[in-house]
């Protein structure tokens, strides 16, 4: 058992590290991409992603958890599950690609963007491939194959920032950037696939094609209500280029750059530690797996809310640092989108997902629509870009409160059962409280860039320390972070020890 919770510790951090890689290749890469693209080609970018990812999602959301239901249950070999997996992803990057290219001249329209309709529709070439590497790299996180899904991961992140690198500085066109994005899938399913389990890909192996209609079946719902979640920032995003412009998207969507970034964090750790809470309510282990779910939103918040509660003191200093003079009419949606990321420390849908209860999810995500349609357009109207941030806010803290009620009615659990209030609470006073200490001692300089840095590494170096002397970081989780950096292993000795 000690070696098992090793393993999956060790998982953890691998994936964990995996992902702050990601997120700081892109936190690099994206101001320099704002710099480089006049605001216009920026927002245009930023529009084809949103109109994109809606129909990508739709097809993909909530496959990944089916996936490793079927994995968990054996119900057939797991070569067989995972070529019939690879050939529903394939299938259904074909449908997505489809659609996009027909509804492509109607995105035109309803963003007020003539050149939105020609780039969508060269940007959906390329889904069938993304959607191919998916059932790779579940493959790989369900083997516990965490160093090879990392690769898999920070490849795909390099060849990404460099291709799309290449693509603005020798040609500088939103085509020649959508046109990079074709080398990821090629470069990651590679790697995948030579890093995978042999037996996975030993010939005889067929596609089980009687499991991809109940599979597509089971998962529909989840990629519905995933699919409605994104349709908030979809609607802000609408509402702002039809009444305000594509430039005026653009400060919006610098604004809310980073939501996705950093919300990866609760998502990786709930993506691998998904199976044992499945095995955990079919067998009714319910103590247990409400401790397993209070320790993740923990450790989430310890990883998570250091990082919130600095960018929200130091949001005026940041955002013209990062973005550029520019873009400095972001600061307010910067600021009103970090709150969001409060909330971003749990699943908050696991339970009714993994009860066969995604009718629930479904039903609280169009009621929770119908009330961002409205507030949308009332705080857009009135509010300006700063409406359509506040609206995201209202509409997630909304939907997070209902699914967390849903959810704990169905395992007759009180409202806060999976979640440590007093400790977050805690975390997110302490944090913010030696934020502003360090933004007070540091002043007008931390406006600049040296005194930015300054001021972020001293706040660095003291809140991570104090986290896990206090207790609220495990370090167990990132051994294998701490074995690799210098003078690592006596700190986290040190660390352990008190």
């Amino acid at each position: 058992m000690a070696q098992q919770t090793s393993s999956k510790s060790v998982s953890v951090g691998l994936l964990l590290i995996g992902q702050f890689l990601n997120v700081g290749l892109l936190f690099i890469f994206t101001p320099w991409l704002a710099r480089a693209l006049s605001k216009a080609d920026y927002g245009t970018y930023g529009q084809v992603m949103l109109v994109s990812d809606l129909l990508r999602n739709l097809a993909n959301t909530g496959l990944a958890t089916v996936f490793s239901l079927y994995l968990a249950r054996k119900q057939y070999p797991d070569a067989t599950i995972f070529r019939s997996f690879m050939a529903l992803y394939i299938l259904l990057g074909l449908i997505s690609m489809g659609a996009i290219l027909v509804i492509s001249p109607v995105a035109s329209i309803v963003f007020n963007n003539p050149h939105l309709g020609y780039l969508t529709a060269l940007y959906a070439f390329h889904l069938p491939l993304q959607m191919a590497v998916n059932p790779i790299c579940h493959t790989l996180i369900h083997y516990r194959h965490s160093k090879h899904y990392l690769g898999v991961s920070v490849l795909g992140t390099l060849i990404r920032l460099l291709a799309m690198l290449v693509a603005v500085q020798v040609y500088n066109t939103v085509e020649a950037l959508i046109i990079s994005f074709y080398l990821v899938p090629l470069f990651q399913g590679i790697y995948g696939l030579a890093t995978m389990p042999r037996h996975l890909l030993a010939k005889g192996a067929s596609i089980e094609w009687s499991i991809l209609k109940p599979a597509w079946k089971q998962s529909f719902p989840l990629a519905i209500t995933q699919t409605l979640s994104f349709c908030y920032i979809l609607i802000a995003g609408q509402l702002i280029s039809w009444n305000y412009g594509t430039e005026v998207f653009a400060l919006f969507r610098n604004g809310i750059a980073e939501l996705p970034l950093i919300s990866y964090v609760y998502i990786s750790v709930g993506t691998i530690l998904l199976p044992d809470m499945a095995i955990m309510l079919q067998q009714n282990r319910i103590a247990e797996f409400i401790r397993l779910k209070r320790d993740i939103a923990a450790q989430t918040a310890a990883l998570i809310y250091p990082v919130i509660a600095f960018l929200l003191v130091f949001a005026a200093c940041f955002v013209p640092l990062y973005y550029g003079q520019k873009y400095i009419d972001s600061t307010p949606i910067f600021f009103i989108a970090n709150l969001i990321l409060l909330f971003k420390i749990t699943n908050y849908a696991d339970v009714l997902n993994l009860t066969n209860s995604a009718s629930l999810i479904l039903r609280i995500n169009w009621q929770v629509l119908l009330f961002n349609l409205l507030v949308s357009w009332v705080l857009i109207h009135y509010l300006n870009i700063q409406g359509g941030a506040l609206a995201l806010l209202l509409t997630n803290a909304l939907l997070y409160l209902l699914l967390l009620r849903k959810s704990m009615q169905v395992i007759k659990q009180p409202l806060w059962a999976t979640i440590p209030l007093r400790n977050i609470i805690k975390q997110a006073l302490y944090y913010v409280v030696l934020a502003l200490t360090i933004r007070l001692i540091a002043g007008k300089a931390a406006f600049s860039f040296l005194g930015f840095v300054a001021s972020l590494f001293v706040y660095t170096l003291i809140v991570y320390l104090s986290a896990a002397k206090l207790g609220w970081l495990n370090v167990r989780y990132y051994y294998s972070f701490f074995a690799k950096i210098p003078l690592g292993k006596p700190l986290y000795n040190w660390l352990l020890k008190n």
